[in-house]
């Protein structure tokens, strides 16, 4: 049984993001490779990300951003 972040008051951040990222990606449809091709990070990387095993750095949150809003231009190759 895994302990939640949230008990107490403490709440870890990277566990947070770790929630919302998938959720958002689930809802969006998209599968965690293309969602991971998208943010130009490894599969790995984002499985890492979504277990809360490895906090976001600052390019990954900007283009994780990008994605789930459509701000990146459509792939043409």
């Amino acid at each position: 049984m895994t302990s939640s972040p949230l008990s107490g008051q403490n709440i870890d951040a990277a566990w947070v993001f770790a929630r919302l990222i998938r959720a958002m990606r689930l809802e969006a449809g998209v599968s965690q490779r293309e969602f991971a091709r998208r943010m130009g990070v490894s599969q790995s990387s984002l499985s890492h990300l979504e277990a809360g095993r490895q906090g976001p750095t600052l390019h990954q949150l900007l283009r994780c951003e990008q994605v789930l809003t459509g701000a990146l231009l459509p792939d043409l190759g």
